[in-house]
């Protein structure tokens, strides 16, 4: 843990007013909404947690953090008590729980990083039914979402990934996305609060640490100028990705009636860009619920199903399959005519 006996240079005014200027100015924030606040006991969960309990009075914020304890290190219960603590001091109900607790077992693609959400998520879902929540903010920092463009990039994406973090999603909010992680440090050092560090955000072995602690310094030793050009460039294809979010929506609504399962494919197939077609597939999947890992190589697919006049039926997964009949597809759950 890290703690600093300096006298406060960074005032809670400046940094919290620039917060709440980006929750006014992605509308993040209603009146007397009940908000679950992700809470790991580092740096940033924990500006985050000060913050919102900051801006709370303004909206009559109900406030809830949830410490999910991964048990894949041996700092995690120290780290519990600390986030435990906190709450204790700021008079914030804290809810905190074991993995090796939650019943739900999930899959994994050999990634801990993406197990651990996996599990976060879940135990986050869990909260938000329970109290009846609005939002679940997330303390995603603007070095998060630059970090998080470079991986998408270097791995392949579409227009969409590379929009990276969005402030607003799924019913997921993040406040701090205009904050430097190293502004979070200086903030809170200056203010003798405490917080946990994590000695995996450290090790090279992850992508995600490399291109923070070689491609982005470098970026910014090459020209200091690069994080905020990235970031101005990211906003500008989050409004693209808006504009054909809302274009794909409208397609797709001229695509379906009220029976949203079934799917004009034929009218489908005449849009010109391919690009267009898999995204209208991959929201008509979404808009009805159906459970699926999502991926470039399905939608293809799909796609590819669609133009093939000799096949009447394709199985998407075990539980759902698509079926064509005079230019339309239903979505169909296996053992149902």
């Amino acid at each position: 843990m890290e703690n600093s006996q300096k006298t406060s240079t960074y005032s809670y005014k400046t940094l919290f007013a620039r917060i709440h200027e980006f929750c006014v100015q992605h509308n993040l924030l209603k009146s007397d909404q009940t908000i679950i606040i992700g809470l790991s006991g580092g740096p940033d969960s924990v500006l985050l947690l000060l913050a919102l309990k900051h801006i709370a009075p303004t909206y009559n914020l109900t406030l809830h953090a949830a410490h999910l304890d991964h048990e894949w290190r041996k700092e995690s219960a120290d780290e519990a008590q600390f986030c435990k603590e906190l709450c204790n001091q700021l008079n914030i109900p804290i809810h905190i729980k074991k993995i090796s607790e939650i019943t739900q077992k999930f899959r994994s693609n050999g990634s801990r990083e993406e197990l651990a959400r996996k599990y976060r998520s879940y135990f986050f879902h869990e909260l938000f039914q329970k109290y009846n929540a609005q939002s679940v903010a997330l303390a995603h920092h603007l070095d998060d979402q630059i970090e998080t463009f470079f991986i998408r990039l270097i791995r392949g994406s579409t227009i969409t990934g590379l929009s990276s973090i969005k402030p607003y999603a799924y019913r997921r909010i993040r406040p701090l996305l205009t904050i430097r992680k190293q502004e979070i440090i200086t903030f809170l050092t200056d203010n003798n609060i405490n917080f946990c560090v994590d000695s995996s955000n450290e090790s090279l072995e992850y992508l995600r640490n490399r291109i923070r602690h070689t491609l982005i310094p470098a970026l910014e030793k090459t020209d200091s100028r690069s994080i905020k050009t990235i970031e101005k460039t990211i906003i500008s294809l989050q409004e693209t990705d808006a504009f054909l979010q809302d274009y794909i929506q409208e397609k797709l609504h001229t695509l379906t009636d009220d029976d949203t399962k079934k799917l004009a494919f034929s009218a489908l197939l005449q849009e010109p860009q391919r690009f267009i077609q898999t995204s209208i597939i991959l929201q008509w999947l979404i808009q009805n619920n159906i459970p699926f890992q999502p991926s470039q190589g399905l939608l293809e697919e799909i796609r590819r199903f669609f133009s093939n006049q000799k096949s009447t039926t394709h199985n998407i997964s075990q539980q759902w399959s698509i079926k064509k009949h005079q230019g339309y597809a239903t979505l169909m759950q296996q053992g149902n005519s």
